[in-house]
């Protein structure tokens, strides 16, 4: 059988000789073999003793004795990884990492204790004082789903921060324990934490739960409401255009929106009605989520009813009614709706119009179009526009203004221009020059804005950069950004 540390303990064949004296023998050598492999699955007692005064919270006595250990036993893993844990608990990531380096030293490249470091560094942040940060390490313990988390998350059931406390439920939500705290926070003081109750306990029971979630229709926070809208969208019964009804024409323009969008989601054809005339509100984001919505129910006249919408002055509602019609094979209204884009004044409209191009198979007009805008003077709509030209297969005109972006991006030292710097990266990478790595593998590390730094190191690692660069960015002064780098590095690890 394997015992502790997947050791093989298992008795000896000279057990079984018939020979009196050589039964003896083999008996002393068998005990013998088995007593050193027992010793070999235990760790060394400096471990042992480390480990006692790292849960007693004598930290700087377990970090005393366990450096001492490593340095005479560089290569044992259970010293290393108890070294890794000290160091987080002392809230130094950069002491983690640099043990973590001493490991490669030894053993050269281990996607294992580099998995183990990913996993630490969660841990440290469920167990920080900082609710912002343990409510970050607890959305990232959800996108890794590992089974070694559990014990940690489990513990935020019993957060002080009611938002901490319900995201742990939902992340429980198939346990018991989960289950229970979840109900419980319905009642929640605290608006957001109410309102992450109400969405997803919608969306988990389905149906059964209408009833019960009925009385947050008129809930005194709309983000409670606009929640109760998003998860009843994932709900495929008609049960839900009671409530769904109601919030269509709540007064808060964010609801409004939600509940546009859940009833096309939820495949309600009895919510037509409300699609259509949610298609007239003054709210934008309303607007556009009636198109989704209108696209999603179909029936007869859809395609009509698209067509006039993609011919509209509402250039971004054109654009999602002109990308739905795409999508059934009728490119025009889509091409109509970004030639308008392309010449508006607001830069943020015509790099609309670029990315619209995207959502169209290859077509030598889209084409067309989106090459007029390379010579855009926003250099973001330009970045727009190489990404358009690439989706439609032209791979030189994208890498030329890909590199002049990193040209005029990665050099400036405004924090701003990173995203030019970025895109132009990310554009540069897309072609297959993987020359661009370098200016991403920078921003990872050294960006000004943290979001720059995160997207920087996500694109990265996508194009082919090293893990060790995430491993790099674990101490980031930002607790953000370490932790999307400790999921990233995980996932990595863990195909």
């Amino acid at each position: 059988m394997n015992g502790p540390g997947g050791c093989n303990i298992g008795r000896s064949r000279g057990l079984y000789f018939q020979d009196l004296e050589g039964n003896v023998i083999m008996k002393a050598l068998s005990f013998l073999c088995v007593a050193v492999l027992v010793a070999a699955c235990h760790p060394p007692q400096a471990a042992v003793e480390g480990r006692r005064l790292l849960e007693q919270g004598d930290v700087d006595a377990a970090q005393k004795k366990v450096d001492r250990a490593v340095k005479a036993h560089p290569g044992d893993a259970t010293l290393r990884r108890l070294s890794i844990e000290i160091h987080l608990a002392r809230d130094d990531r950069r002491g983690a990492v640099k043990s973590y380096r001493g490991w490669l030293d030894q053993r050269g490249k281990d996607e294992r204790m580099l998995n183990f470091l990913a996993l630490a560094v969660l841990r440290w942040g469920l167990s920080s004082r900082d609710p912002e940060v343990r409510l970050a390490a607890l959305q990232g313990a959800r996108k890794t789903d590992a089974d070694a988390l559990e014990a940690a998350v489990a513990k935020r059931l019993y957060d002080p921060d009611e938002l901490v406390k319900t995201w742990a439920a939902v992340a429980l939500s198939r346990t018991p324990a989960g289950a229970d705290v979840l109900s419980k926070q319905l009642g929640s003081g605290n608006a957001k934490a109410r309102a992450v109750a109400v969405g997803n306990l919608a969306r988990i029971a389905g149906k059964s739960a209408i009833k019960s979630l009925m009385r947050f229709v008129t809930d005194s926070s709309p983000e409670v409401r606009a929640a109760l809208a998003r998860g009843l969208g994932g709900v495929h019964d008609d049960l839900v255009l009671e409530p769904l009804g109601r919030l269509v024409r709540d007064k808060d323009r964010d609801v409004r929106a939600a509940a546009v969008a859940a009833v096309g989601r939820a495949g309600c054809k009895g919510g037509m009605d409300m699609v259509e005339t949610a298609l007239n509100d003054s709210y934008l984001g309303v607007r556009l989520a009636a198109v989704l919505a209108f696209g999603e129910l179909g029936g007869t006249g859809v395609k009509q009813r698209l067509r006039e919408l993609a011919w509209s002055q509402d250039l971004p509602t054109a654009y999602r009614a002109g990308a739905k019609l795409a999508r059934m094979g009728e490119d025009q209204p889509l091409l109509n709706a970004i030639a308008k884009g392309l010449v508006d004044k607001k830069w943020t409209v015509r790099a609309a119009a670029c990315n619209a191009v995207s959502t169209i198979k290859q077509n030598s007009v889209a084409l067309k179009l989106a090459r007029r805008a390379l010579r855009d003077p926003e250099p973001l709509v330009r970045a727009a526009a190489a990404r358009a030209v690439l989706s439609q297969g032209d791979k030189t005109a994208a890498a030329r203004v890909g590199g002049l972006l990193i040209g005029l991006g990665c050099k400036s030292s405004d924090g701003d221009m990173e995203t030019v710097c970025i895109q132009g990266a990310e554009v540069l990478l897309r072609t297959g020059d993987r020359s661009a790595l370098k200016h991403l593998e920078r921003l990872a590390l050294k960006a000004k804005k943290a979001a720059h730094r995160r997207e920087a190191l996500r694109i990265a690692l996508t194009g082919g950069s090293l893990l060790e660069l995430a491993a790099d960015v674990l101490p980031d002064p930002d607790p953000d950004v370490a932790i999307a780098a400790a999921v990233l590095i995980y996932k990595k690890t863990e195909d």
